[in-house]
């Protein structure tokens, strides 16, 4: 009998302990391959996105765009030479000469171009002969707080304003300031003398 009731015992027992291992939660191996993942992620650097100079805007403006220029500040720079001027370059007869005509003719070589630049930057003053006609005004210099790139957009926006069947080349700033370097300031007299002839 003692045989037998431990045998019984023995057998409940196991039984006991094997429903009992079942009804208790098992560790979940999903948390350990979160883990496991996360660590993979941090040891594997993720891959750099490729830039193609080619696509890249800098790249984009400086070797493919041509140069260009602010027709926005050009025409604000340009209000104060439309108060002799005229708004539309047309100027007026006697005293002061037109913007319209003859500076496409000066943008095209390389000495009335500078003179142009001069022009901007120091002023004028003599007896100018425009068209048949003879100025003996002052222009005072207009550049006065300027940056070569103001003086550039100015010049840029009366030439693509004026003269649009002519397409002149443009002005850059890198231009007017080797111009303005070379010469220094002149005495507006002088920047008179040095206006080429372009048989107008």
């Amino acid at each position: 009998m003692r045989f037998i009731s431990s045998l019984l015992a023995v057998t409940v027992v196991t039984l006991t302990s094997g429903c009992g291992s079942k009804d208790k939660p098992t560790k979940s191996s999903a948390p350990a391959a979160q883990v496991q993942s996360k660590a993979q992620e941090q040891v594997q650097p993720k891959p750099k996105p490729q830039v193609s100079k080619l696509t890249s805007p800098k790249a984009d403006e400086t070797a493919m765009r041509p140069y260009t220029f602010s027709r926005d500040n050009g025409a604000r720079f340009y209000k104060r030479c439309a108060a002799c001027h005229q708004p539309d370059g047309a100027g007026i007869p006697g005293s002061f000469p037109a913007l319209k005509t003859g500076l496409a003719k000066l943008a095209a070589i390389p000495e009335g171009r500078a003179y142009l630049v001069l022009v901007v930057e120091n002023g004028l003053r003599g007896g100018l002969t425009r068209e048949g006609q003879v100025y003996n005004g002052v222009m005072v210099r207009q550049a006065a707080g300027k940056s070569a790139a103001d003086v550039a957009d100015v010049l840029n926006y009366i030439l693509d304003s004026f003269y649009k069947d002519v397409k002149p080349k443009l002005f850059t700033a890198k231009e007017v300031a080797e111009i303005i370097k070379a010469n220094g300031r002149v005495n507006p007299l002088k920047v008179l003398s040095r206006r080429p002839d372009t048989q107008e």
